[in-house]
């Protein structure tokens, strides 16, 4: 999933209170119906009529739909940051870090991921990461006009731990539209520090798939 904008560019990556500490396993939310809900709070809180404030109020109505359903203020709260309704759907920890894998009502597609830091700090992996600065990626740009990173290789990582640190690496696809053939391959390492703060992404390697 590719939507725009990035990981830790001008803006950081959100603070969440309901997530300091790291997040539990009891924020997955697996009720058969959310999809079903957020369509349903959608039209009754549209554009339109709302303005600014649909989203908020979409967001409630679905935040009802889930505290009926038995879900944590940490679930709701990451559905909340999300841009599109998401459900967590899987959670594995590393570390001071945790990877979350979610159910998200995306206009192409059904999925999406985000690292949680044990400092509160929510990273989604839905955005591509910041790594326009890497002279090895510019390059390949320069090759591919239009290309970009492209989140549906994404999968659980194997992560080098240390007593300092957490490194977690991921594989983005290379292409210039969801449905185009895939051009290569990034491989982006997000960094955390002991106490689950983010430090950044650094491109490991970029490939060629030709």
């Amino acid at each position: 999933m590719r939507v725009g904008g990035t990981a830790d560019g001008a803006e950081s990556p959100p603070i969440l209170p309901e997530l300091v500490g790291g997040i539990s396993p009891s924020a997955v939310f697996r009720t058969a119906g959310f999809f079903d809900a957020a369509r349903a709070c959608s039209p009754q809180y549209a554009l339109g009529e709302f303005q600014a404030a649909a989203a908020a109020h979409q967001q409630d109505c679905l935040a009802e739909f889930m505290k009926g359903h038995g879900a944590t203020p940490q679930a709701i709260a990451f559905m909340r940051a999300a841009p599109v309704p998401a459900a967590i759907a899987a959670i594995r920890e590393y570390g001071p870090t945790a990877l979350v894998y979610a159910s998200m009502l995306w206009a192409d597609g059904s999925d999406g991921w985000a690292i949680v830091g044990k400092s509160g700090v929510l990273v989604p992996l839905w955005w591509p990461p910041a790594i326009d600065n890497d002279p090895r990626y510019r390059a390949f740009v320069h090759a591919h006009p239009g290309v970009a990173l492209w989140s549906d290789r994404i999968d659980w990582p194997a992560a080098d731990i240390t007593a300092n640190s957490v490194e977690l690496p991921f594989v983005f696809s290379l292409k210039v539209c969801h449905a185009c053939v895939t051009l290569g391959t990034a491989t982006v390492v997000y960094s955390f520090d002991r106490n689950g703060r983010y430090r950044g992404v650094r491109l490991r390697q970029i490939a060629a798939d030709y």
